[in-house]
């Protein structure tokens, strides 16, 4: 059974078409075993400004050796700062890239974000690999990348448009400068 619930996020508000179970774990939702209609019943999708703060500071603070322990309501909290942070980069980035390919005005955007928000960057890419919410919501990072380099049409959701994405990415955050001659070994 399919179930449209309103999620909100302070001031924004949006809707998730659930019809599964698993569907509903992703959006921070909690199935409940019991309803066999599949209600999906809402936790708190998201978590507040000073919460992702305090979380950020921890980890700063953290050693190496000691790594911080985070929720998956907070780690999706923290992908939405990010991916909402290198949308506005990408969106400055792309209109004033004038004669420069646009796969390297994405770099420098990604790039300059992540210089400016090291601690986000090193949680989010800690976690990665060990919380499948998380890796999903990252689909979406890699989405707009691939997008905002012109290497996917905007509305292609597709598997690959992911993987052309999260290849861009490494190539960015690997330092390879000229990524117009590397992109033929992406895709």
């Amino acid at each position: 059974m399919a179930r449209i619930l309103l999620c909100t996020d302070g001031t924004y508000r949006w809707y998730v078409y659930i019809h599964r179970y698993d569907k509903c774990r992703q959006h921070g939702g909690r199935a409940d075993p019991e309803d066999p209609k599949g209600v999906c019943e809402m936790t708190r999708a998201t978590t507040d400004y000073a919460e992702l703060n305090a979380v950020l500071d921890q980890a700063r603070r953290q050693s190496a050796t000691e790594p911080v322990t985070i929720g998956t309501a907070v780690l999706l909290g923290l992908q939405r700062r990010w991916t909402t942070a290198l949308s506005a980069r990408l969106d400055q980035a792309i209109e004033n890239a004038a004669a420069e390919p646009l796969t390297d005005a994405v770099a420098v955007a990604w790039r300059e974000l992540a210089e400016q928000y090291p601690t986000l960057r090193a949680v989010l890419d800690e976690h990665q690999h060990r919380d499948a919410a998380l890796a999903d919501a990252m689909a979406y990072e890699f989405r707009i990348v691939a997008m905002g380099a012109g290497l996917v049409d905007p509305y292609d959701h597709s598997e690959q448009a992911v993987r052309i994405g999260r290849g861009l990415r490494e190539l960015i955050r690997s330092g390879h400068t000229a990524l117009s001659a590397e992109l033929t070994k992406v895709s």
